[in-house]
């Protein structure tokens, strides 16, 4: 294996990235919202006093994440994507065994498999992460079955067999 299928020609759209960046924040807001409501319930539990206030409170915590997941995070995702030009430029996908590299007209990122810390995936989208909050976006259609299967296949023989898991700091190379 030397590389991909071919080199793709691709171009993110605003839907594709909505969902990619909406995916990728919300795993977070959901982990807050959860410590915040055992934190609540164990509250709750050694003092009865307060039962009805942090329950209400808990169920207002949760109703606002959900706003937060299902309409704040889209609608920021939707305002970086028309903020930032380079992000609806065409865009060329390259895969060999050794690295990824997608370059477009105002530049280019180039990456070995090995610095890849996570990936996850949508319906839509895959998401590589480069580091915990940053992330490159292919979409699925766009990419090909054939390229998305070296992809993983690169991705599981350097350490990051399943999606969401994070590659260990003592696995990334020097």
């Amino acid at each position: 294996m030397n590389a991909a299928v071919a080199p793709v020609r691709y171009m993110i759209s605003e839907a594709e990235y909505v969902e990619a960046a909406t995916h990728a924040n919300a795993r977070g807001a959901w982990r807050v919202a959860a410590v915040v409501t055992a934190f609540a319930l164990l509250v709750a539990l050694l003092k009865p006093q307060f039962q009805v206030a942090i329950l209400c409170g808990m169920v207002l915590g949760l109703a606002l994440t959900a706003f937060k997941v299902m309409f704040l995070l889209p609608r920021r995702a939707a305002q970086i994507y028309h903020a930032q030009a380079s992000m609806r430029e065409p865009f060329e996908l390259a895969l060999t065994d050794e690295q990824f590299e997608s370059a477009q007209r105002s530049g280019s990122f180039r990456n070995a498999w090995t610095d890849f810390v996570k990936w996850d995936e949508t319906a839509n989208m895959l998401l590589l992460y480069v580091d915990k909050a940053m992330f490159v976006s292919l979409p699925k259609a766009q990419v090909g079955t054939a390229n998305l299967a070296f992809i993983r296949a690169r991705l599981a023989a350097t350490g990051l067999e399943q999606r969401n898991r994070s590659r260990k700091p003592e696995d990334r190379k020097p």
